[in-house]
This record gives C-alpha cells, sequence and structure tokens, in this order.
C-alpha cells in the first residue's frame, strides 16, 4: 500500500468514526450532538488564526457529516430552542469549506458556518467557549476560552474582536449584543 493510499484510509476510517460517534448522539440532546460539529468546527478556526489550511478541509468535512444528526435533536437548554434547525445552514457551510483552496476562500466559507454556530453557542453558553465579533470582518466565530484568535485575519491581527457572550464562572448568562 502506498503512502497516499495509506493515508487515505486512515482519513476515510477517521471521518467514519466520527461519523459513528455523530449518529450515536443523544437523539434528545443538541448539546450533545454539536460536540462533534464544534470540536471540527473549532480545528477549523485555529488553522484560520494561524493562517493554514492545514486539517481545515478534513475537519470541515467531519462538520458536514455530524450535521445531519443536529435536525432531528430536541434542544438540551432552553434558549437552545431559539436556534430550530441548524443542520442545513451549518452542511451547507460545511460542504463549501472543504472545496476551499486558497485561505481566503476558507476564510468566508467559515464566516458563513460561523453564523449557526455562534447562534447555537450564544443561546447555549458552554462553558469552554466564547462568542467573538470581529468588526473589520463583520464576522463573528467561536473559540475556546482565553485570549481572542482571530480566524479572518490570522497573525496579521490576530487579536482583532470583541468578546459579545460567554458563560460565566457562576453559570450566569451574558446575552449576545
Amino acid at each position: 500500500m502506498t503512502k497516499t493510499s495509506r493515508a487515505a484510509v486512515v482519513s476515510a476510517a477517521f471521518l467514519l468514526a466520527v461519523a459513528f460517534t455523530a449518529l450515536g448522539a443523544s437523539a434528545n440532546n443538541t448539546d450533545s450532538a454539536m460536540q462533534p460539529v464544534v470540536k471540527a468546527y473549532l480545528k477549523v478556526q485555529e488553522a484560520l488564526a494561524s493562517d493554514t489550511l492545514a486539517g481545515v478541509q478534513d475537519a470541515a468535512k467531519v462538520v458536514a457529516l455530524a450535521a445531519p444528526n443536529l435536525g432531528s435533536t430536541k434542544a438540551s437548554h432552553d434558549r437552545a430552542a431559539s436556534c430550530g434547525d441548524l443542520s442545513v445552514p451549518i452542511k451547507a457551510a460545511a460542504e463549501r469549506l472543504a472545496k476551499a483552496s486558497d485561505i481566503g476562500t476558507a476564510r468566508e466559507a467559515f464566516k458563513s458556518l460561523s453564523v449557526p454556530v455562534a447562534q447555537w453557542a450564544a443561546a447555549t453558553q458552554p462553558a469552554d467557549l466564547i462568542v467573538v465579533h470581529c468588526s473589520m470582518a463583520q464576522a463573528r466565530w467561536v473559540q475556546t476560552k482565553g485570549s481572542v484568535r482571530n480566524p479572518y485575519y490570522g497573525k496579521s491581527m490576530l487579536a482583532c474582536g470583541e468578546v459579545e457572550s460567554a458563560a460565566a464562572a457562576d453559570g450566569t448568562y451574558t446575552p449576545p449584543k
């Protein structure tokens, strides 16, 4: 088996494992169904913030495979009910992102993907995530708590962005602006 074939088999196995994990997510829990989406989304966010496409297409494919599982879930958090069906916009944007061949195209596709993901995160307030807005890019994104890492401008404006919403340490809700 050639090195390229072996890499393709490993990638396919990984994508299938993630898809089966997503299929096994609780049908009554949006948060658990969102876990594979968010995990892969965060890989894309970090790669773009680091000015690289490495892993972006594979992570976007994982998001696209996991997204259909969101449509049949019930909101586990009362604020999540306002999000509606996120599966269609997440899948469509992830499929566009998976086809991106340059960083500019990937960043534009990531903007579309970030709309429903940020909507979900702002509504559910996951303890380890924040929603950030960049006025220069006129776009939001979700990232782990900590220093702002702008995926739209990368290293040239890495810290550009204002935290819009985050779960406070005491569990209180900070609504998006």
